[in-house]
């Protein structure tokens, strides 16, 4: 600072992390933070997202009176005519775009400065009273994503499980639709993109906003989401802004019956894209940006594919079986594989509190040693992956048949499968803390891991990423046993604090293209992470 120079932004996020730490509380409110939008993507990155923002909105000439009535008593500086425009213009150039992002996500509320100050208290009380019922109603809601091609039946399915499960039936179609009938300047926009058989971009229809508000007005705690999300940034953005789906039922039809069943019922829906043009442009748009949702799905172990060639009667049997729990999810193969890996997910779910700690660090730097001692003295479950795809191999099922072939010739075993072994070994042990040894070994592990639990944000390298998040412990292999796990013990302890890795944003390596990602599991996410 005495050189004139910015603090780095890790630096001071670092700090903010800690004093959060220290105070031991549960609810904090953050002051005139963060003043631009790398600020509010570092601070969800490295601490967590914002439940809540409260903007304050006033004219800038009762800003000025006001700060120049300070001024006089302040001795601040910065409280003078000249510098107070200038942070006007900061302000408008950098802190403006950070509301609006808020707004776009559905979390900003702005609130009138210009009353008295007991009347402005009593919009900011109705707004965090609003947002917290908002927030304890998304966390008990289960999601259901149901997809499919045009035609496919979604709708007669979904009837179908509303009248017997009672399931709150949200179809981002006919909420764009009621846009469109509003004659809004929003749905012509969306009327003219609908025509020409092309999704509506999510920044211009916002569905997670509507889809979420729609949640919240129903008071429900079960939904079927019909014909969402149709795209994977949607997919990021609804399951980071309002909460991972449970599962998600795909219907699969040959493009020759969806497009008979459209044409018959353009006939007498009056709706301008049951049309021979519009729905091959349609067929189009699904293939290319609503089937990759499909496989990611999969890839997470939540997806069901249904035919939906069958009799309605005949595919409610299926959904049934999926809903009930009796069906099970298969992991789609990762690209340009031969040969289809299936893992059969364990039944259950992960503990709801689960704490996951993972444990790095080279051959022979005595990570095993150290882990028997956690599991001794701490109780926590110690499962390492090169030891499940052993114990796989060994059992003789057809993925470990599949798994054994593919170190023969050695191959890598897809981590998708590698991580379902992983995830079926913590659901079946029923415990809550977890020791995952040598494990993830390379970034894209990390993701595909945090993906399949909860979702990750950034690509970065794994210890450095964790460091970044705040998250990780460097400890010393060199001393004697005894003493690295007494430092290992001080780590484990709540109150301990993790390094923090600094390093200027302009030699940070760069996001990797799609390494976003809203798709999530049980709300679980590494704890710590020890290098």
């Amino acid at each position: 600072m005495k050189e004139g120079k910015l603090v780095p932004m890790e630096v001071i996020i670092g700090l903010l992390r800690a004093a959060m730490v220290r105070s031991g509380a549960s609810d904090f409110l953050i002051d005139g933070f963060p003043r631009a939008l790398d600020q509010a993507e570092m601070f969800e990155r490295m601490v967590k997202p914002a439940e809540l923002v409260l903007a304050f909105d006033c004219p800038e000439e009762v800003m000025e009176e006001r700060l120049l009535k300070r001024g006089k008593t302040s001795g601040r500086s910065d409280d003078n005519a000249a510098t107070i425009r200038k942070r006007f213009e900061t302000f408008a150039g950098q802190s403006l775009p950070v509301i609006t992002h808020y707004e776009q996500l559905g979390k900003c509320h702005r609130i009138s400065a210009v009353p008295a100050p007991e009347e402005v208290f009593e919009a900011v009380q109705a707004a965090m009273e609003r947002s917290k019922a908002e927030a304890k109603l998304l966390e008990a809601a289960k999601v259901v994503f149901v997809l499919g091609g045009p035609g496919s039946g979604k709708g007669t399915q979904c009837e179908r499980v509303v009248a017997k499960y009672g399931h709150t039936h949200l179809s981002a179609g006919d909420l764009l639709r009621d846009e469109v009938k509003s004659g809004s300047e929003l749905g012509r926009q969306c009327e003219a993109i609908m025509k020409e058989g092309k999704l509506v971009p999510m920044e211009v229809s916002g569905d997670h906003r509507a889809v979420r508000a729609a949640m919240v007005r129903s008071g429900a705690s079960d939904f079927l989401i019909d014909g969402f999300p149709r795209a994977l940034d949607q997919a990021e953005m609804f399951e980071r802004m309002v909460k991972p789906a449970e599962l998600v039922l795909a219907f699969d039809c040959p493009k020759e019956v969806m497009e008979e069943r459209l044409l018959k019922r353009g006939k007498t829906s009056g709706r301008s894209d049951d049309n021979a043009a519009t729905i091959r442009k349609r067929f189009e748009t699904f293939v290319s940006q609503s089937v990759p949702v499909i496989t990611h799905y999969e890839q997470l172990g939540k997806c069901h594919r249904i035919s939906a060639i069958p009799a309605p009667e005949e595919v409610f049997e299926a959904v049934q079986a999926v809903i009930e729990g009796k069906a099970v999810a298969t992991i789609a193969p990762p690209p340009n594989e031969d040969v289809q890996m299936v893992v059969p997910l364990a039944p259950g779910e992960l503990h709801p509190d689960a704490s996951i700690v993972f444990v790095l660090g080279g051959p022979g730097s005595g990570k095993g040693t150290q882990c028997e001692r956690i599991v001794a003295k701490y109780g926590h479950t110690h499962l390492s992956a090169g030891d499940l795809l052993r114990d796989e191999v060994k059992s003789g099922s057809q993925v470990g048949r599949q798994c054994e072939a593919i170190m023969k010739e050695g191959k890598l075993v897809p981590m998708e499968v590698t991580i379902a072994l992983i995830r079926n070994a913590m659901v079946r042990s029923g415990a809550s803390d977890f020791l995952i040894d040598g494990f993830p070994r390379a970034m894209d592990q990390a993701l595909a891991f945090e993906q399949m639990i909860k979702p990750c944000s950034q690509s970065l390298p794994v210890i450095s990423h964790y460091e970044q998040l705040g998250k990780c412990h460097r400890i010393s292999a060199v001393p004697p046993p005894d003493e690295v796990f007494s430092m290992v013990c001080q780590a484990l302890e709540p109150t301990a604090r993790a390094s923090l890795s600094v390093t200027p944003a302009s030699q940070q390596p760069q996001k990797a293209a799609g390494s976003e990602s809203g798709a999530g599991g049980a709300d679980v996410e590494p704890a710590l992470a020890f290098a």
